[in-house]
């Protein structure tokens, strides 16, 4: 995975959710990019069903919805349970492995 986003993509004044997904889909075919995972800054918790519709559904891409409450949290109260729990929800979405069981030794 890179170190740096490949591209951004801002929602315009009257774009519908599936505008601004079917944008994103559409550059990564036409630019050969392989998608990994798209961060959705959530204006309201009512959109996350279509971003996870339209995202995971329509254009088969991995969304992460953060909203300005939770990034506030971690990035100025420097919440720690918040940050392991995102960071855990993303390594689990791009086919990391959060945790392992030992085996039984009986």
């Amino acid at each position: 995975m890179p170190d740096s986003p490949k591209f951004y993509e801002q929602a315009r004044k009257n774009d519908t959710v599936e505008m601004v997904l079917k944008r994103i889909a559409d550059k990564c075919d036409r630019d050969g990019i392989k998608c990994d995972l798209v961060f959705v800054a959530l204006f309201s918790s009512e959109q996350y069903a279509q971003v996870k519709s339209c995202g995971d559904i329509t254009f088969g891409l991995v969304t992460q919805c953060i909203l300005p409450k939770t990034i506030s949290d971690v990035a100025i109260k420097k919440n720690y349970s918040t940050m392991l729990n995102i960071a855990m929800k993303i390594n689990m979405k791009i086919g990391g492995i959060n945790t392992k069981l030992l085996e039984d030794e009986v």
